[in-house]
């Protein structure tokens, strides 16, 4: 082909290599790495085709190593965490590296998700008596979050913005009802001379008018919280497992394994319901794979009985499940508040 020149990259035989100096630290080495310093004798001047390549072989490891830990990743839950431990790292991609890709795929994968859902139609149309019961249930919803209101102040707040119910039901997508509401909020705001509804009304357009920068923030901290759940997990695993007097890179290094396989399958789903409307026991087979995969990596990498891994495979289920809850609820709080 003409252009392989720019991917392919040709290496001279160890054996006809000449001594040179690294331009790093200044010793003369033969080879392709400096063995004083460690860097690569890598050439970059080079057609920038090749150095994309070469820049997305070395951060992603797309070889032979990259399909074989996906491989077993997804098949054979613990084997990666034995492996990697026991010394046979050169087969398969570094677990951090591996759960750092998946963590960007599926968060990019999910704003391009939100982002097609706020624009579809919602897929139902309300009657005049839901409709009302929709822009009620707005003002309840605010009532319920960080933007506590008075009764009082919800009823001058609803009396003024006067949200015609036809019209809100005439809008297709979730974006469009939004911005709706965002207009007559705005249109309120222009009447409303008191500093504090003033801030309140300011709160509630800011959110309603800007659904996507609210949901790539609830997604960019919900990225970060998944990443400082990796040790919160492996601390439960070593107060479980205790007797096992194992360092606690061993449970870091299961806990990434096992939550880079939770972003694997989120991320199947995730493609799935960007191409169909997922019916809900898709979800509900997605969350039981998760829970059988996460009882049989316990079992292959502890080595306890059925009965004992079930035990406590069930109470880390439940203390963890209640520490993604309050990540979640802090995810929310800081998108509110910081969108």
């Amino acid at each position: 082909m003409k252009f392989t020149k720019w991917f392919k990259q040709e290496k001279v035989p160890f054996e006809e290599l000449e001594p040179h100096e690294c331009p790093n630290c200044e010793t003369v080495f033969k080879g392709y790495y400096c063995p004083n310093c460690g860097q690569s004798d890598s050439e970059f001047d080079r057609p920038f085709g090749f150095v994309v390549y070469d820049f997305m072989g070395n951060f992603f490891s797309f070889d032979s190593r990259f399909f074989k830990t996906f491989q077993y990743l997804a098949l054979k839950p613990g084997f990666l965490t034995s492996e990697f431990l026991a010394g046979r790292r050169e087969r398969y991609a570094p677990p951090f590296r591996t759960f750092i890709f998946l963590s960007f795929l599926l968060f990019l994968l999910l704003q391009i998700l939100t982002g097609k859902a706020l624009k579809e139609p919602i897929g139902w149309e309300p009657n005049a008596a839901e409709g009302v019961a929709i822009v009620d249930s707005i003002n309840k919803e605010f009532s319920d979050s960080s933007f506590v209101l008075t009764e009082e102040e919800l009823d001058t707040l609803g009396s003024g913005m006067e949200v015609n119910v036809d019209e809100l039901l005439a809008k297709n997508s979730l974006e469009s009802k939004l911005e709706l509401l965002s207009q007559k909020i705005d249109e309120k705001l222009q009447e409303e001379k008191g500093q504090e509804d003033r801030k309140t009304l300011l709160q509630m357009k800011r959110v309603l008018s800007s659904p996507r920068a609210l949901t790539n923030a609830i997604l960019k901290y919900l990225s970060w919280a998944f990443f400082a759940m990796l040790p919160i997990f492996a601390v439960f695993l070593a107060l479980f497992y205790r007797k096992r007097k194992m360092h606690f890179i061993r449970h870091l290094v299961f806990s990434v394994h096992v939550h880079s396989f939770v972003f694997l399958i989120n991320i199947v789903v995730v493609v799935l319901a960007l191409i169909w409307h997922l019916p809900g026991w898709i979800y509900f087979m997605a969350f039981l794979m998760i829970q059988v995969y996460i009882y049989l990596a316990l079992r292959r990498f502890y080595q306890q009985r059925y009965w004992k891994t079930f035990v406590k495979h069930m109470l880390l289920g439940g203390i963890y499940s209640l520490c993604i809850a309050i990540a979640f609820a802090y995810v929310i709080y800081n998108a509110f508040m910081f969108a």
